[in-house]
Order: C-alpha cells, then sequence, then structure tokens
C-alpha cells in the first residue's frame, strides 16, 4: 500500500503540538507503517440502489479493498486518530487528551524544538484557511 492516508484533525493536531511534538514526525511514522500490510481480501464490489430516468435505467457500482496488517503503536495511533476524527465531526472540539503509550512513543523520535510548535499551529489553521 502506498504510504499517504493520515493527515491529522485539528484536536489532535493541536494536542501533539502543544505538548512539543512534530507533527511531521508523527504522521511520517504512521504513513510509514502503512507500508507492509496486505491486502487480505479480494475487492468487495457492491451494486447500489437502481433508479429511473426519463429514459433510461441507472445504478452505481463501488469496489472496496481491504489491508491487514499486525497491530503496532503507529497502527493504534492511526484507529484511536480515526475515532477522534469522528468524533470531531459530530461535535467539533480544541484538543484531546493523548494516550501514554502514545506520549512514550512519540518520546522517542518526535520531539519538535519549542517554537516550531507555534510555527506549526500557525501552519494549521492557514492551511485551513485556504480553500482545497
Amino acid at each position: 500500500m502506498k504510504p499517504a492516508r493520515i493527515n491529522l484533525c485539528l484536536p489532535v493536531f493541536n494536542s501533539v503540538a502543544t505538548l512539543g511534538y512534530s507533527t511531521v514526525a508523527v504522521v511520517n511514522a504512521v504513513n510509514a507503517s502503512l507500508c507492509d500490510v496486505k491486502l487480505s481480501e479480494n475487492p468487495e464490489e457492491k451494486i447500489g440502489d437502481g433508479r429511473l430516468t426519463k429514459t433510461a435505467y441507472k445504478v452505481s457500482g463501488s469496489i472496496a479493498y481491504k489491508w491487514e496488517g499486525q497491530i503496532n503503536t503507529p497502527r493504534r495511533f492511526d484507529a484511536w486518530h480515526s475515532k477522534v476524527a469522528a468524533a470531531n465531526k459530530i461535535a467539533e472540539f480544541e484538543s484531546v487528551g493523548i494516550p501514554s503509550e502514545f506520549i512514550k512513543w512519540m518520546d522517542g523520535f518526535a520531539k519538535a524544538p519549542a517554537k516550531s510548535a507555534a510555527a506549526q499551529a500557525d501552519a494549521q489553521a492557514q492551511a485551513q484557511l485556504t480553500p482545497a
């Protein structure tokens, strides 16, 4: 799998940066851990609901792929982050407590210079203001 899945949601980004960790290093570590996941089963094809137009019947289809790999800390972080991102879509919040397992993990590689956290927060704020 080509690693490029995670982009930190705002609450996780703010919390990681506030604690003085490099958000770039965290994202890179999670994406790097995805390099060795394997396609776990054949793609699942799904056909949606059919509909009629004035002249034709139309139906859409999709293909879902599933990858699988061993559990490790970066992948646990990715799964936790996905749940935080989903909760943030329901009700937005600014920060979140980071589990101690991830603090210990980030201590090993992601400490950022003190001024870098503020610069990253500014960059994230700018990115959210810029239309995609």
